[in-house]
């Protein structure tokens, strides 16, 4: 539909997620999608502020460590006009922690 998606994982993934974009897109579509490194807390000045509309998130939720991170990377990421969209299964209280967490931040 001509959206620009930029699709981040840890450094560790980015050859698999390249893969995946050649296999999964047609060529004349690859260019629109752009594998990037990210790993949440760090060097977020490689993305410019509120850059994103939309940034879906899929079974993220799991290290009550990485909480804090997650949350600066997606308030760097996002803007009063950007929608978040994670999808995980409530497993743990430490998952509800994290809801409570996300609620302080975002509406």
């Amino acid at each position: 539909l001509g959206a620009h998606v930029t699709i981040t994982d840890r450094k560790v993934a980015l050859e698999f997620l390249k893969s995946n974009v050649q296999a999964n897109l047609p060529p004349h579509i690859q260019p629109n999608a752009v594998v990037k490194e990210l790993t949440w807390g760090q060097n977020l000045g490689s993305y410019s502020p509120g850059e994103f509309d939309l940034i879906l998130g899929a079974d993220i939720i799991y290290l009550e460590e990485t909480f804090a991170d997650l949350l600066q990377t997606l308030e760097h990421l996002s803007s009063k006009r950007s929608v978040i969209l994670l999808a995980c299964r409530i497993r743990y209280e430490r998952d509800n922690n994290f809801l409570a967490m996300l609620e302080r931040q975002f509406t």
